[in-house]
């Protein structure tokens, strides 16, 4: 086995991760290796280091905090579900409700359906006052027709 491939696997060995036959190719090679060797003793170095490195334990003081922490934040999510669960139901209800109220709306001003005979204009003119209706209609204002006779006259 070449020595790139060695290389490749010594975290591998270390470890103890390889299978038989090439950890036994790889330990052969250590054998006669230098390179690979000091390695191997650089990543034991660095274990040993780690290792002696003692973890603190926390605090009691932090303990308490990081658990005064959590059941405020529990508290806060179960006050904070009442509006969600209200917000599901009660938008839709006032949302149906106002639809409905309109829809009656509607139906209580609702006029019948106007036959054939009767114009558009007719309908659209029902509720103006007959004084202002040439203003919205074809029809020539009455103070232009006695102009217009008038001038007639005059010729």
């Amino acid at each position: 086995m070449k020595h790139q491939n060695i290389e490749e696997k010594l975290l591998a060995f270390y470890d103890s991760e390889l299978p038989p036959i090439e950890h036994e190719e790889v330990a052969k090679h250590l054998a006669i290796c230098k390179d690979c060797q000091s390695v191997l003793e650089n990543w034991e170095i660095v274990r040993r280091a780690v290792s002696r490195q003692a973890v603190p334990k926390p605090s009691e003081n932090f303990v308490h905090k990081v658990m005064t922490k959590l059941v405020d934040l529990e508290e806060a999510k179960e006050k904070s579900l009442l509006f969600p669960a209200l917000a599901k139901w009660l938008f839709p209800a006032i949302g149906y409700t106002f639809a409905i109220f309109i829809m009656f709306a509607a139906i209580l001003h609702w006029e019948p359906v106007m036959n054939g005979e009767t114009s558009t204009e007719t309908v659209l003119l029902a509720n103006v006052p007959q004084a202002l209706r040439w203003t919205f209609s074809d029809e020539e204002p009455r103070i232009n027709k006695l102009l217009d006779l008038n001038e007639n006259s005059n010729l």
